[in-house]
């Protein structure tokens, strides 16, 4: 009996290394999988796996600069030095709310040059390099504007003025000159002219397009108001809705007779034209002249609705339209370079108002992407 002892107590020992091992083995798994945890949180939150990504542009790449000035595609942009300026804050900040909102952000040294211009991205977008941290805001194929900083400073007001100066908008033309610099400095303009008798699903059409095409320009005219006037006559009569293409000649431009146009035949099928416009498979027809609205007699002899339109823009889409601020291609450059916001003016104190096209009248359904369509030949501007 006493010769068999040793065994148990082998087997005992044994028996409580293996117990042992496997609470080792146990514990170093709930370590590992704590310290994975904490990785795939901090990789995350870096953009590395599906988070928040901040690209980091290279301004060698001139067709990728193009498209990112002016593609269309919201972008915010910070400007970081050569010296190994880190990304700001304020967009790490703010990274959650743009990808959320497919907004792309990036990080540029804005003191090298384009190979084209030999400008700096400073000089050529008028960036204010004492103002930081120097963000700007590309989008809709439009010049890019740098946010100014006190917007910055406050992540909820730099994601609202982000998606609110990102989004398109169907501008509506109440004036020659909202003609000319909301529609005619665009080498591409879409004009619709709302007649009494459109439908809720012909003018539902507008702000998708507007949407899904950006690096065009998209504005609507009241018919009831105005007379869209071009040699040789393109738009007549039409209670409906009309809608015609104004593409900027390149080769005649700054002369009287610099622009070539095209109107729709079909109005309930609006789509179909805007792509065949885009893609260069429309017959445009040159104009002799530059195109321009006159008011009609009702509107031109009631001085009253002559200020009120020229100084606020009437809703002529549809009675729930809504208006919003936005900014022209040129103004607020000195505004931004000083970093404030407080001396801007609204478009409303100088009669150029926009207005979207109201969800209710979007009835012809579909969404509306954020891309520019592959078949497009839309010509960038030079860097």
């Amino acid at each position: 009996m006493s010769s068999k002892q040793p065994v148990r107590g082998n087997m005992r020992d044994a028996t409580e290394a293996r117990l042992r091992s496997i609470r080792n083995i146990g514990l170093f798994g709930v370590g590992a999988l704590l310290v994975l945890a904490v990785a795939l949180a901090v990789a995350f939150n870096l953009g590395w796996i599906g988070g928040p990504h901040i690209e980091r542009l290279d301004l060698a790449d001139e067709a990728r600069m193009k498209l990112v000035f002016f593609g269309g595609h919201p972008w915010v942009i910070a400007c970081v030095d050569s010296t190994g300026e880190r990304t700001p804050a304020a967009l790490t900040d703010a990274a959650p709310h743009f990808k959320k909102n497919n907004i792309s952000m990036a990080t540029l040294d804005c003191t090298q040059r384009f190979a084209g211009s030999g400008k700096t991205p400073y000089e050529r977008f008028s960036i204010s390099r004492t103002a930081r941290p120097a963000i700007l805001l590309a989008a809709n194929g439009l010049k890019p504007k740098q946010i100014p900083t006190d917007i910055v400073a406050s992540t909820n007001l730099f994601v609202e003025y982000v998606k609110k100066h990102s989004t398109p908008e169907v501008t509506v033309i109440t004036s020659q000159e909202q003609l000319s610099q909301r529609c005619l400095s665009r080498s591409v303009c879409f004009v619709a002219m709302i007649g009494p008798k459109s439908t809720a699903a012909q003018r539902g059409q507008i702000a998708p397009l507007a949407n899904e095409h950006r690096t065009a320009a998209f504005a609507a005219v009241s018919a009831t108001d105005f007379r869209f006037i071009s040699n040789p006559t393109l738009v007549g009569a039409n209670d409906g809705l009309s809608m015609l293409v104004l593409q900027r000649d390149e080769a005649k431009k700054g002369s009287a007779a610099s622009y070539k146009a095209a109107v729709a035949t079909d109005s309930n099928s609006l789509r179909a034209f805007v792509l065949d416009a885009l893609a260069g498979r429309l017959t445009l027809q040159p104009l002799l002249s530059s195109p321009f609205l006159r008011a009609r007699e009702k509107v031109a002899s009631d001085p009253e609705k002559r200020r009120r339109m020229d100084a606020e823009g009437e809703k002529i889409i549809n009675t729930d339209g809504s208006s919003n601020d936005d900014d022209s291609d040129d103004e607020d450059d000195d505004d931004a370079s000083t970093g404030s916001s407080s001396h801007r003016r609204s478009r409303k104190d100088d009669g150029r108002d926009s207005a979207n096209v109201h969800a209710a009248d979007h009835t012809s359904g579909g969404s509306a992407s954020s891309h520019v369509d592959d078949e497009e030949e839309v010509e960038l501007p030079e860097l």
